[in-house]
């Protein structure tokens, strides 16, 4: 079963409610840019919209209520998961540590069973989507207890290089286009000001776009199973769409800053809470799009194959190519 564009619409829409939720587990409600109840409202539209889709889908019989709700129940299930990790990732280590311990080894049973069991692709994505990210929770769980006797997930080894490379860039598209900023580096990023130093920025952990990169990642590889590609072709495709999410976060980044410059910073603060997941849900829309396109060529590609070489009366090879 092929799924149809309103049918991904709905993923990716309900894809971006887990990706909002997600970065509030992350982050938590400790940023001053962060209205609970625009945080909140914006959750269940996404969510609610994403199930208008989904009911509009099961009154045309093209899915079964059944189907829906196992997928939610997926993505329900690494949502608790997530939860019980970060929530209590500021008790003792111990304890988000056996969370993820947890969620690795109910990611490992699924695992052993086989999605191809789920007819429906996206119940198929919903299924892979839970196993990959209870396996890159734990690893990463673990490997910062071993080194740091903590389990919070921040690290700054990962999104320190990222908030460089950003500030960099943003510092040269900035004083490309003619607004002059130099940038310092402060306590968990970068300060990012006009040389006058009216005004600036900080730029830190919750700019890095390490939480967008993570779902980015888990939905790929949950998904990348349906794609008719060869290894190579699904590499280039997965370093294509690691890129796009890079520069669709260093677009919000820039948005924001160019925001909070000509609009005030109260205005930085309502656009931070929500721009972020627009820039994600236009990329990710289109990076699904080109992804099946390109793999429907690939699959044109694959069926046309050399079956023989016929000699022609005059002694010359003659190639025959049928499609299979």
């Amino acid at each position: 079963m092929k799924m149809n564009t309103i049918s991904m619409l709905g993923l990716i829409l309900l894809l971006g409610s887990f990706l909002y939720v997600f970065e509030i587990f992350y982050h938590g409600f400790v940023h001053e840019d962060f209205n609970k109840v625009q945080i909140i409202l914006t959750f269940f539209v996404m969510l609610l919209s994403a199930g208008f889709l989904f009911g509009y889908q099961v009154i045309e019989e093209r899915l079964k209520e059944k189907d829906i709700v196992k997928m939610l129940s997926f993505f329900g299930f690494a949502l608790v998961f997530l939860f019980l990790i970060f929530y209590t990732r500021n008790m003792n280590a111990i304890v988000p540590l056996f969370f993820s311990l947890v969620y690795f080894a109910s990611a490992v049973f699924l695992a052993l069973k086989k999605s191809a069991d789920f007819e429906d692709p996206m119940i198929r994505f919903a299924f892979r989507f839970f196993i990959v990210v209870g396996l890159m929770i734990l690893p990463v769980a673990a490997y910062q207890y071993i080194m740091t006797g903590a389990v919070d997930f921040r690290f700054k080894s990962v999104y320190l290089p990222m908030i460089n490379m950003i500030t960099a860039i943003l510092q040269g598209i900035l004083n490309t286009i003619g607004i002059h900023v130099y940038s310092i580096p402060a306590e968990g990023g970068y300060s990012l000001s006009l040389l006058d130093d009216s005004y600036s920025v900080f730029i830190g952990a919750f700019c890095s776009g390490v939480t967008s990169m993570g779902v980015f990642i888990a939905a790929f590889f949950a998904m990348a199973m349906d794609l008719k590609l060869t290894v190579k072709r699904r590499l280039l495709l997965f370093a294509v769409g690691v890129f796009g999410t890079f520069l669709a976060n260093v677009m919000r980044v820039l948005l924001l800053f160019l925001t909070g410059l000509y609009f005030g910073r109260d205005a930085l603060f309502a656009v931070h809470t929500h721009l972020g997941w627009i820039l994600f849900f236009i990329w990710i829309s289109m990076f699904w799009v080109l992804a099946f396109k390109f793999a429907e060529k690939g699959v044109d590609d694959n069926n046309i194959s050399k079956t023989g070489i016929k000699r022609s009366k005059t002694g010359k090879s003659r190639y025959k190519y049928k499609a299979k």
